[in-house]
C-alpha cells in the first residue's frame, strides 16, 4: 500500500514539475506509429498484425523478456524460490524481503 501511495504522489509531483499545473495533464490525442510497408503488404500476416498498436508489440517483447529472466537467469531462480518457498530461500542465504520489495517496485 505504501509503495502504491508513493507512486501516486510521485506521479502528481512530476506532473506539476513537468507540465506546470496540478491535477491532470491535457489529453493526449494519440501516439503516431508507422508500420513498415513490407509488414502491411504480407498476404496473411499483414492483415493480422497490420492494424495493431505498437503497445501490443511492446507487450509481446515484455513477455519474452520476462520469461527469459524468470527461467534462464539466477535472479529468476531466486524470484521463483522466494515466491514458492521463502523459508528454503532464506536457508540458502537469499534475502527474501529484499527480493520481494525489488520485484514489487519493478512490477
Amino acid at each position: 500500500t505504501a509503495i502504491n501511495l508513493f507512486a501516486q504522489a510521485l506521479a502528481a509531483f512530476l506532473i506539476f514539475k513537468l507540465f506546470g499545473k496540478g491535477g491532470q495533464t491535457d489529453g493526449v490525442n494519440g501516439l503516431a506509429y508507422n508500420i513498415p510497408k513490407a509488414l502491411r503488404n504480407m498476404p496473411v500476416l499483414g492483415k493480422l498484425v497490420g492494424d495493431l498498436n505498437w503497445f501490443v508489440y511492446a507487450a509481446i517483447v515484455a513477455v519474452i523478456i520476462a520469461h527469459f529472466v524468470l527461467y534462464k537467469t539466477p535472479w529468476g531462480l531466486r524470484i521463483r524460490a522466494v515466491g514458492e518457498h521463502p523459508k528454503a530461500a532464506d536457508t540458502l542465504g537469499i534475502n527474501v524481503y529484499k527480493v520481494r520489495y525489488i520485484c514489487v517496485v519493478i512490477s
